[in-house]
């Protein structure tokens, strides 16, 4: 008998599985847009696209043939901070921890999702 050994699942790793969770048809019908994430050296999609949205998608958004509506960059640690809520978006925009490019606007939507 093989004994793999399971690694614990990192917290940004559990929180991008919630957040995949999340992305329901409905929520994808509400947003219906591509968003890319980099986390320090880690890259993202969110395929949040109304219909055939693939959900959350390893990798940048370009490696999927896809425009990001919104991209957002951040280091793991402030990704963590950001969605526990000890970290104010709006902060962490102005001081430089979060990097938002694109529709600016529509950063405002998202709160929930990373809620």
């Amino acid at each position: 008998a093989r004994n793999d050994i399971i690694l614990p699942m990192s917290e940004t790793t559990a929180i991008l599985e919630n957040l995949s969770r999340k992305l329901t048809p409905e929520v994808r019908s509400d947003l219906d847009a591509v968003i890319g994430l980099q986390l320090g050296d880690e890259h993202y999609t969110i395929d949040a696209r109304k219909d055939g949205g693939a959900g959350l998608l390893q990798g940048a958004p370009a490696t999927h043939n896809l425009e990001p509506r919104l991209g957002v960059a951040t280091s793991s640690a402030d990704f963590l901070k950001l969605v526990s809520g000890e970290l104010n978006p709006m902060m962490a925009a102005m001081s430089g921890k979060l990097k938002l490019t694109g529709d600016m606007g529509f950063a405002f939507k998202l709160t929930s999702l990373f809620g």
